[in-house]
């Protein structure tokens, strides 16, 4: 009799780890492969969030980025299709959505209390200003219990 395995629902997560020490700091379980970046625009003062997606499996996972909600125009944001990954740079009533797919070969980010930077999915959240004015990278891993 053969037997079928059933992955558990939460068997991939992303971690996140100090950059240069690549001390592990904490893990968000994904039950599917999505996930946000939430934050407070440096110049504008509005909020931005940035979806991405998990594509791939075990050594071949990677994070794709495939939108990011904007409030108004600024420094670092698309304004325009022709930006490299921007498929579509969509008006909404409550501002922007520009959609891409945009591969992230490392996703490193400095986290500051002033501009709330969240990683968020599946709703549960990591407040990244745990570790400010530090270099935090976030990677996939198999799961949050073990190192990969």
């Amino acid at each position: 009799m053969a037997l079928a395995f059933t992955a558990p629902a939460h068997s991939l997560g992303l971690e996140v780890r100090e950059a240069r020490t690549s001390e592990r700091l904490d893990c968000l379980p994904l039950s599917d492969r999505a996930f946000s970046l939430t934050f407070i625009h440096s110049v504008s003062q509005t909020p931005v969030e940035d979806v991405y997606t998990l594509e791939g499996e075990g050594s071949e996972r990677q994070l794709v980025q495939t939108a990011e909600h904007f409030v108004t125009h600024g420094q670092g944001l698309p304004s325009m299709e022709d930006e490299p990954g921007v498929s579509r740079l969509e008006h909404t009533d409550t501002g922007f959505v520009a959609h891409m797919r945009r591969p992230i070969s490392k996703l490193i980010i400095r986290a500051h209390p002033d501009f709330d930077n969240t990683l968020r999915a599946d709703g549960r959240r990591i407040d990244l200003t745990n570790w400010p004015d530090r270099a935090l990278r976030i990677e996939p891993v198999g799961d949050c219990k073990s190192n990969r």
